[in-house]
C-alpha cells in the first residue's frame, strides 16, 4: 500500500486506520516478515527508522496489539506523539526494544530473552 502525504494533525486518523502515510518528519509503513502472510506489523516512526513511536502487530482475523515507545524524546516528538497516538491500550517498551519489535515482532523480542 502506498504512503499518503498528510499533515501530522490528520495523520492520527491514518494511524487508527493502519494506513501508511508520510507526515512532517513522521511516517508509517507496513513491516511484516517476508514470506509470512499471516503476520501484520504497522510501524509509526518519528525522524527516521531509529525512533519507532508506535507499532501495531496482529495475525489475520485478530485485533492489533499496540506497543509504544516509553523513552524520553524531544519537544517536537512529544507533539507528534500526542498527534499520532492510536488512542487505544498500548504496552510500553524502550527504543531498542521497539526497534526489535519493528524488525522481528514481539516473538522476536521474547526469543532474545526480553521481558514482555
Amino acid at each position: 500500500m502506498k504512503q499518503v502525504n498528510t499533515s501530522n494533525k490528520t495523520a492520527g486518523a491514518k494511524v487508527q486506520e493502519l494506513t501508511p502515510f508520510k507526515g512532517s518528519n513522521t511516517f508509517a509503513e507496513y513491516n511484516a516478515p517476508q514470506g509470512d502472510t499471516l503476520t501484520h506489523r504497522y510501524v509509526v516512526y518519528s525522524y527516521g527508522y531509529h525512533f519507532p513511536m508506535f507499532i501495531a502487530e496482529w495475525l489475520d482475523g485478530q485485533s492489533p496489539q499496540w506497543y509504544e515507545n516509553a523513552d524520553k524524546y524531544s519537544r517536537s516528538t512529544s507533539k507528534q506523539f500526542s498527534q499520532l497516538h492510536p488512542h487505544t491500550k498500548t504496552s510500553c517498551y524502550t527504543t531498542e526494544q521497539m526497534k526489535r519489535i519493528a524488525q522481528s515482532g514481539i516473538t522476536g523480542l521474547v526469543a532474545l530473552g526480553e521481558r514482555t
